[in-house]
């Protein structure tokens, strides 16, 4: 581990009388799981902690926020975006807006198989054994999972 954040719930930073309780510094307030994230980065890319790449779950996908200044930052990074997620793509008139859902619709015919979680895990779930860069993205991949 090399960087750590307290992630609060907006009910507890709404609680004043229960953050002092809990000793929770009163400069501490509520911050999304994807803020949280890139003050970590931030903090780790910064002081020259060497970073090829970052990934994470569809909660931080799914903050636009966070891809951008992933790719202002030239960091590539495979965020997972939910099926639904518009995302910008080059069309034949101009930049247009796809769901995920639809930019994977031809690479993935045909192109899934069933894998446990972990070897020996529990419950198979289909994974897509592909990503790819969406054209108007340096370093966004995304992918369906």
């Amino acid at each position: 581990m090399i960087d750590r954040e307290l992630y609060l719930p907006e009910s507890w930073t709404k609680d004043p009388e229960r953050c002092r309780a809990a000793r929770v510094p009163e400069r501490i307030g509520f911050r999304t799981k994807p803020e949280l994230a890139r003050v970590m980065l931030e903090r780790a890319l910064d002081a020259g902690v060497p970073a090829s790449w970052v990934t994470a779950d569809e909660v931080y996908g799914g903050n636009p926020a966070l891809r951008r200044w992933l790719e202002g930052r030239g960091v590539w990074h495979v965020l997972a975006v939910k099926c639904t997620e518009l995302l910008a793509v080059d069309g034949p008139m101009g930049p247009v807006r796809q769901s995920a859902e639809q930019l994977a619709a031809p690479a993935a015919a045909g192109m899934t198989r069933w894998l446990p979680w972990w070897p020996g895990g529990p419950r198979p779930r289909c994974w897509p054994p592909w990503a790819w860069p969406p054209p108007r993205s340096r370093s966004g991949w995304a992918s369906l999972g």
